[in-house]
């Protein structure tokens, strides 16, 4: 049997179990032995199903069950490179199919990223006055990240946007 198809089964094997169906009511559902239905959801397994975060080799495995099943494209864009296997709930040791997403890795670190706000920040600190190292010491940060923001090379954080309107009080 194939990996995803097996792990595809595991998880439908134990969301029935959490549901209370017993193990002869799941061994019915799926045409094998009640023994043999402990032995999958225990996490035995001639296939090495019981997949969970292990530094040692489980985590490609995982991957590319992933990535098979979304088809090595990107679930936000579409794009078909640079791809990894995303844990939606953020829990690393949680590798059921169902919390896996394939995800390229612009779309992966824009989802890590914190939000951003687009503002004018020089026209902001021009109307107070202030230099950007005034600016800069205000709010807590380097004068650097004042020019960042102000060339449009980085954009500030919901933290630092609030600051700034604290300043404008």
């Amino acid at each position: 049997m194939c990996y995803i198809v097996a792990m595809i089964r595991k998880e439908q094997m134990e969301g029935m179990r959490s549901k209370g169906f017993s193990y002869g009511q799941i061994d019915k559902v799926f045409g094998i032995s009640r023994q043999r239905v402990q032995q999958i959801i225990g996490g035995y397994d001639k296939l090495n199903i019981n997949l969970s975060y292990s530094p040692n080799g489980y985590y490609a495995t995982i991957k590319q069950l992933v990535l098979e099943r979304d088809k090595y494209e990107c679930q936000k864009c579409s794009a078909m490179d640079k791809l990894i296997a995303h844990h939606i709930d953020g829990d690393n040791h949680n590798n059921k199919l169902s919390n896996l997403i394939t995800l390229c890795n612009r779309c992966h670190l824009a989802l890590h990223r914190p939000p951003t706000i687009d503002i004018d920040v020089k026209k902001i600190r021009e109307s107070m006055p202030m230099t950007q190292r005034q600016f800069a010491k205000h709010l807590g940060v380097s004068e650097s990240a004042v020019s960042r923001w102000e060339h449009g090379i980085r954009h500030v954080s919901q933290e630092v946007f609030d600051k700034i309107a604290h300043l404008l009080q």
